[in-house]
């Protein structure tokens, strides 16, 4: 792309003499007038009908091919402006960056001076995101309006995403790791950007069906939450809730604490105190065989929930427990068969066995590996 530009006064001319055919923004640097935006600026076009806005230099004004050579403009220095700066959203306290298959988001930490503080606490936990084209279903716009953000929701597909699966409903903008609000500046480019995405996703064509395993990865799981009755323990494969004070007699006077494996568990639920009738919000771990559930204050595998943070944390640790249960049910590949695994003669068995507690007398080898091959050997009879 190859654009070259005049300036005169405050005034920038120029004729664009290369691009793409598709809408293509250029940021020139015109020294003390500043940099000029290009928008909306197609092929054959003069660069003097096209309106610049001024203000300071930002990434958010380029999206071009390769390498650049912006303009020549007269008494200044060229500019060239490399393919890296290409293909990244600049959204509100996050960008993403775009690679035709997969978006890959990193959230940017800040404080709640604007009231949001489930959106700044869930950019804390997760810093990062992996989104494959393949886990979406369709994309949404939200136009920027005057004195508002705009916005854009990447909606994912049933089963794709261990955030969405727990809550089984669609997620509020606040709680959606999927959602972000952008300037009403960067509009254009996220409009182009948006309309991108949705071309990947009508392209795999899988929108419209189940996916059968998690495609978005929880990036730091959380193993430990902590609410307002009590807490729960993540550990191996076993979840532990610990009582406190402040949770019902019912659930204290299980010994203060309560274990559910997760090959028991038939499902998890995240429910915001907003959508429930009694105005409670809580995180319930539903064991299999449940046909009856109980209230979620006297639940004893429930924990509820009372701050924007905890709710925050216990979408995460519903996402790690639910990801870390579907690995376990992921089946195992069957090993080929080879001559080591044919089975053992049954007059051989003694044998072994014998020689492999001589071994062990011997100091050879360890109690725990004497147990362990015999245990191999018995197996293969």
């Amino acid at each position: 792309m190859l654009a070259m530009a005049k300036a005169t006064g405050s005034e920038v001319k120029g004729v664009l003499v290369s691009s793409r055919s598709r809408d293509i923004f250029l940021g020139f640097y015109a020294g003390r007038f500043g940099v000029r935006e290009v928008r909306n600026l197609r092929w054959g076009s003069s660069l003097s009908d096209v309106p610049f806005h001024g203000g300071r230099f930002s990434h958010r004004a380029l999206l071009a091919r390769g390498f650049a050579w912006s303009a020549l403009i007269s008494g200044f220095r060229p500019i060239w402006y490399s393919s890296c700066l290409m293909d990244r959203l600049q959204l509100f306290k996050a960008f993403g960056d775009w690679s035709r298959d997969a978006l890959d988001f990193s959230y940017i930490e800040f404080n709640d001076t604007e009231g949001w503080r489930r959106r700044a606490h869930m950019h804390r936990l997760l810093k990062q995101l992996h989104v494959p084209v393949t886990a979406l279903q369709g994309v949404t716009l939200k136009r920027a309006t005057r004195n508002h953000y705009g916005s854009i929701r990447l909606l994912p597909r049933l089963g794709a995403s261990p955030f969405h699966e727990a809550v089984g409903a669609e997620l509020h903008p606040a709680d959606d790791p999927l959602f972000f609000s952008f300037l009403a500046a960067d509009e254009l480019l996220i409009e182009y950007y948006a309309t991108e995405i949705a071309s990947a996703i009508d392209a795999h064509g899988l929108s419209n069906t189940r996916a059968d395993r998690f495609l978005i990865s929880v990036p730091n799981p959380i193993v430990r939450l902590v609410g307002f009755d009590g807490a729960v323990d993540f550990r191996g494969n076993v979840l532990r809730f610990t009582w406190g004070l402040k949770a019902s007699t019912r659930k204290r006077s299980r010994l203060n604490r309560t274990t559910l494996v997760i090959d028991d568990l038939q499902s998890v639920t995240w429910m915001d105190r907003l959508q429930d009738p009694d105005g409670i919000g809580y995180l319930r771990f539903q064991p299999v065989g449940t046909h009856r559930l109980k209230h979620q204050t006297v639940d004893a595998t429930t924990v509820l929930l009372d701050t924007d943070e905890q709710f925050v944390e216990a979408q995460v640790f519903a996402a790690t427990v639910l990801e870390r249960k579907q690995l376990r049910n992921v089946p195992r590949p069957t090993p080929k068969k080879t001559d080591d695994d044919a089975p053992v003669p049954q007059c051989d068995v003694t044998e072994l066995l014998r020689k492999l507690a001589e071994l062990r007398d011997a100091g050879v080898i360890t109690e725990d590996e004497f147990h362990a091959k015999k245990k191999e050997i018995l197996d293969r009879l």
